[in-house]
């Protein structure tokens, strides 16, 4: 379900740019050639944001494994490091 709802947010996001887009001089926008889709998950410690990168780019089925991939990670968080 997660690598749908990140699949359906990267095509919406491919249609209004400018929603992925920042404004940092508060004159011009500057759109992201890329779209990498955060999903945050609650832990013990606080929320980690695990990224789809590239989620408008990559079928829904790469995604789907990518996500199972992270998940495992997330779940034996004892090799992270920061």
């Amino acid at each position: 379900m997660t690598a749908l709802l990140a699949k359906a947010t990267a095509l919406a996001l491919v249609k209004r740019l400018v929603v992925n887009s920042s404004c940092r001089d508060g004159k011009s926008f500057t759109y992201n050639s890329n779209i990498n889709i955060a999903v945050a998950i609650a832990m013990d410690g606080g929320l980690i944001t695990p990224v789809l990168q590239d989620a408008d780019k990559v079928d829904i089925y790469s995604l789907s494994r990518k996500w199972k991939e992270l998940a495992k990670i997330i779940d034996d968080p004892k090799d992270l490091t920061f």
